[in-house]
């Protein structure tokens, strides 16, 4: 560490512009810092050292400091009580998953006060952190997602009066109590309370927040009254509140006090009746509709919404034609979701015209080969979801002429070695879905085929050791599901041929140490997968010697030794492998 401060020392900051230092004990120390960025990371080490020290020097020498990201592996109680950046005027502060925050802020990062932003998602605070949070007077961006946050804590927030952002996600605790502490923070644009115990009774107070174009209230308890204190915030563009207690044959007509909303979120609000308020929202981008009761009648305004370009009707029950000549009119859409709706073949059709999709989702649809001829027109389509229809290998044949496609899911579909042979012919795949399908040595041979791919599934296809070994040849792959397959070590054996694999799902196989102990030597997989598997403590070893994982699974398996794991920044959460053709980006605001 020493040897850190001395080179942090004698670098010439003054025309610096990357510095990365390497050895046996720091995996990264300094990564990428260009005077005024310091990344500090640290992997699996046999010891902590003086890592306040290091972190003091670098901030003493980088005078022109402005972000810090944290990265660091759990480092738990032996975290350096002070950490200081002297003259650094850091602005920007990202923690690591998992880390534990302990004690004052403004103890841990001492003379930092031109702060900025703070991410502190999914890491593990304590009321008293929350309690300082007012003593970083600059903060604009505050995302405390999942941090186990409570309604008594929210008082800390009331001398932000400079935060723009506030993301409140998943923090159950938060409720209505405490939400007045709100109301002080009028310069917010942008709030989300999702999956938070929020009501009606809290959400009186955000009638003061005038300056907000962002509200997320998924999953809550907001309903009609909530929702309509929200007329004072005419700026909004952007409204989430899918799954909440949104409800009432008009309450629609409540949005109509923001003519400029570009994004609206009304999926699974059941009591909704009165959709057609809605034409009225000429500038919407963005719609869910996903409605259950709503009919055909209901969807006769999409028409005027001609600014559209997403989509979401799944399970929309559009009955008879008519729904589908009024999609065939919003010849914008660049992504639209039809999943478990009536279409039927010849429904098909009145898509042509919508040349510009990009993605298109007809999961549990029942159509077959000649409602998938109809989809011949749509050249620009990049993702396509036809899991759980009748595809068969004749339909493939259809697709061919879809040359910019990149991602499709085939799961659930009656495709047999001939249906994949013609699978591989789209050689420009990057995605693939063919779970629950049947994967033998003949249809794996295809696959290889697909060089191009960095996404495969191939979850319960009945694989054997060998035919799931064989994976090595698609050398580009990060993402790789061999999950609920009958396969053992020996087919992990080749597993370190592909170096691009950054996650990895075994879940439900018969993997043990041996096979996991053929993972070492990937370097950039960081979440593996191994629910439901026969994996105990003495696998652990193995587990941990993958340097680079942060994120593991070992719910349903025989691990009691969890402590072992703290030298890694892990969450012991469920990792969410399903494939989603939905982009990370689709529904946000523009």
């Amino acid at each position: 560490m020493d040897v850190l401060g001395s080179i942090a020392q004698a670098v010439p900051s003054a025309n610096l512009t990357s510095l990365r230092l390497v050895s046996r004990r720091w995996c990264c120390a300094v990564d990428r810092l260009a005077i005024n960025r310091v990344t500090i990371s640290r992997r699996k080490l046999p010891y902590v050292g003086t890592m306040g020290d290091a972190l003091c020097a670098l901030g003493t020498r980088f005078d022109g400091l402005r972000e810090l990201k944290i990265d660091v592996a759990a480092f738990g109680a032996k975290f350096p009580a002070t950490v200081v950046v002297p003259k650094g005027q850091v602005e920007q502060i990202k923690a690591a998953i998992g880390a534990p925050w302990l004690g004052d802020p403004t103890h841990i990062f001492g003379l930092v006060q031109s702060l900025t932003a703070l991410d502190l998602s999914y890491t593990l605070v304590g009321s008293e952190v929350f309690a300082q949070l007012s003593a970083f007077a600059k903060l604009r961006h505050l995302d405390l997602s999942r941090t186990g946050m409570e309604s008594s804590s929210l008082a800390g927030l009331a001398g932000l009066t400079r935060l723009t952002e506030l993301n409140l996600e998943g923090c159950k605790r938060v409720g209505d109590q405490g939400m007045a502490a709100l109301a002080t923070l009028t310069a917010l644009i942008s709030i989300d309370l999702s999956n938070t115990s929020a009501g009606d009774d809290g959400a009186m107070h955000l009638s003061c927040l005038t300056c907000l174009r962002s509200f997320i209230a998924t999953g809550t308890g907001i309903g009609t009254e909530g929702i309509s204190h929200l007329s004072a915030c005419t700026g909004l563009t952007c409204v989430r509140i899918h799954q909440t207690g949104y409800a009432g044959q008009e309450d629609a007509a409540l949005l109509l006090a923001h003519s400029q909303l570009r994004c609206l979120f009304l999926g699974s609000c059941k009591q909704i009746t009165n959709l057609h308020c809605l034409s009225s929202l000429t500038h919407l981008t963005a719609l869910n509709l996903n409605i259950p009761h709503t009919g055909a009648e209901g969807l006769t305004f999409l028409p005027s919404l001609s600014g559209l370009t997403s989509l979401d009707l799944s399970c929309v029950d559009l009955g008879d034609a008519l729904g589908f000549t009024c999609l065939g009119a919003l010849t914008g859409l660049t992504w639209l979701d039809l999943d478990a709706t009536s279409l039927t073949n010849e429904d098909v059709a009145e898509l042509e015209h919508l040349t510009a999709l990009r993605a298109l989702s007809l999961a549990e649809v029942r159509i077959s080969k000649d409602g998938i001829a109809n989809l011949s027109s749509l050249s620009a389509l990049e993702e396509l979801n036809l899991a759980g229809t009748l595809t068969t290998s004749d339909a493939i044949t259809l697709l061919v002429v879809l040359t910019r496609l990149r991602s499709i899911n085939l799961c659930y579909t009656p495709l047999f070695n001939k249906g994949i042979w013609l699978v591989a012919s789209l050689s420009g795949l990057k995605s693939l879905d063919l779970s629950s399908t049947q994967i033998d040595m003949v249809a794996m041979q295809h696959l290889l085929a697909l060089t191009l791919l960095e996404c495969l599934h191939l979850e319960s296809t009945g694989m054997s050791d060998l035919v799931a070994g064989s994976l090595t040849c698609l050398a580009r792959l990060k993402l790789l599901s061999v999950a609920n397959n009958p396969v053992g070590n020996a087919a992990l054996a080749n597993y370190s041929f592909l170096s691009a694999l950054e996650c990895l799902s075994l879940k439900g196989t018969r993997v043990g140490r041996v096979g996991i102990m053929c993972l070492s030597g990937l370097c950039r997989l960081h979440t593996l997968n191994l629910y439901g598997t026969g994996v105990d403590d003495s696998c652990l070893e193995a587990i941990l010697g993958i340097a680079s994982l942060t994120t593991v699974d070992l719910e349903g398996t025989q691990v009691e030794q969890f402590d072992a794991l703290e030298t890694l920044n892990m969450r012991n959460t469920m990792m969410g492998f399903t494939w989603s053709m939905t982009p990370a980006d689709a529904w946000t605001e523009p």
